[in-house]
């Protein structure tokens, strides 16, 4: 979510949506967000709850569907809960971003939260055709470090040097004379050739009371937290062997699977 930082997690005041920060729905399902509401300062205030409804479709069109605001008379110390949000999921297939807000009387930010809805079992988004194919589907790939996949082949991993290649077939039910406008979708980052991935044995039952040291990769469960130290990688993109576009990814900024590590 834009705007939110760890500053959030440790707020004074905090505005939780449950135990499930990602739950899966039907196209058209009405959802409810429970809200609950913690305050460790002893103000006696009213503040605002600001919430807005922002869904991406399988286009990666990210738009906001609708907003709401209503106000809650707050305690010293206080804990309850509120009444929960509602929204009414669109008919199309995607992902929706509950975004909460809670304001203080003047306007200002005191926390930010979020919730994530996956929409299956939708309709086509009208004069569109959508084809898609899974990360590990590539006709050919070659990388100077390593390459493997992971998840069941929903995200490949190549370090170094090298490239993926993709074949996307010309279907019958594609009329090239009526396509206005083509373009293509990807989930891409930035990444970090972690010690775990380097097929180097680790040394379990260290003692580091005597002063062993470990990289903080080096075992084969961790994923270190994002830092300021960043890993960029240079995109090229080509399309029929020509080059449509460049582009430089920041870094890796996600430390979890899924619908974390989109969080616009």
């Amino acid at each position: 979510m834009q705007g939110m930082t760890i500053n959030d997690l440790h707020s004074k005041y905090y505005l939780t949506t449950g135990n499930d920060i990602t739950n899966t729905v039907n196209a058209g399902d009405e959802i409810s967000v429970p809200l609950t509401l913690s305050v460790y300062d002893d103000m006696d205030s009213k503040l605002n709850i600001r919430s807005e409804f922002w869904f991406t479709d399988q286009t990666g069109n990210h738009q906001m569907k609708s907003s709401g605001e209503s106000t809650v008379l707050v305690k010293p110390w206080d804990q309850k809960e509120l009444p929960p949000v509602k929204y009414r999921m669109p008919q199309l297939n995607g992902l929706a971003l509950i975004k909460f807000y809670l304001l203080s009387s003047s306007g200002d930010t005191l926390h930010r939260n979020f919730a994530h809805f996956v929409v299956e079992n939708g309709g086509n988004i009208p004069a569109t055709v959508i084809e898609t194919c899974k990360p590990d589907d590539h006709s050919n790939q070659k990388w100077s470090s390593k390459y493997w996949s992971v998840l069941n082949g929903l995200k490949v991993n190549g370090t170094g040097k090298g490239y993926f290649e993709y074949k996307i077939p010309v279907k019958n039910k594609w009329k090239p004379a009526e396509v206005k406008e083509s373009y293509l979708v990807l989930e891409l980052s930035a990444k970090e050739l972690f010690d775990k991935d380097k097929d180097e044995s680790f040394v379990q039952n260290q003692n580091y009371m005597l002063g062993s040291r470990v990289s903080p990769s080096k075992n084969p469960n961790a994923y270190p937290m994002t830092d300021d130290q960043k890993f960029s990688s240079q995109v090229k993109l080509s399309i029929n062997n020509t080059v449509a576009k460049h582009v430089t990814l920041e870094d890796d900024p996600a430390d979890h699977q899924g619908v974390l590590s989109r969080c616009v």
